[in-house]
């Protein structure tokens, strides 16, 4: 089945990447989409202390490898975070930072888990515009922008096989809990 994908060319390209650029894991060329690579995946919890201790024991992450924020985003969507660097790809392992707000309701629904996959890209509008063009169901049908600049969007579940997917500007951490974004 051809699904739009030239895998010899996006792996001689993401060779060449991950020999130039330490966030570079997987690039590929989908369907006209612009350059994306997986950026990280998130997984909702209940115990956010507990979590994210429990994943740098398993995966051997020191405290220097970890972006933790607590409260990010305003409102119900407020959320306590952390992303475990894992050499080219993160792990977000995230809580609801209000016991009423969305990720809470999503918590007592879904219960933990996978919550989304994330993938990076240069060109956040030009995704976006393309996701549109191609009829795929969104949750934002524009960029939501985080405090620290970065901006995002989810595709919504039903369009992927129940999966959430998020587009995100390229990012780059600049402490212990800040980063920013990698664009023009």
């Amino acid at each position: 089945m051809d699904v739009g994908v030239d895998y010899q060319s996006s792996h001689r390209r993401a060779a060449s990447l991950r020999t130039t650029s330490p966030y570079s894991l997987i690039v590929l060329e989908v369907r006209g989409l612009a350059s994306v690579k997986l950026d990280h995946v998130a997984v909702l919890v209940a115990d956010f202390d507990s979590a994210v201790a429990k994943f740098k024991e398993l995966l051997g992450v020191e405290d220097s490898e970890v972006i933790v924020v607590r409260g990010l985003e305003d409102g119900e969507d407020a959320v306590n975070t952390a992303f475990l660097d894992l050499g080219g790809v993160r792990l977000e392992v995230f809580s609801p930072a209000k016991p009423d707000g969305a990720m809470s309701r999503a918590l007592a629904k879904r219960g933990e888990g996978l919550h989304h996959v994330c993938f990076s890209t240069p060109d956040l509008e030009g995704v976006l515009r393309k996701l549109k063009s191609m009829g795929v169901g969104l949750v934002d049908q524009e960029p939501r922008m985080d405090r620290f600049g970065v901006r995002y969007f989810y595709v919504h579940p039903r369009s992927y096989h129940r999966t959430l997917i998020c587009f995100i500007d390229q990012w780059r951490p600049t402490g212990p809990s800040s980063w920013e974004p990698l664009r023009g």
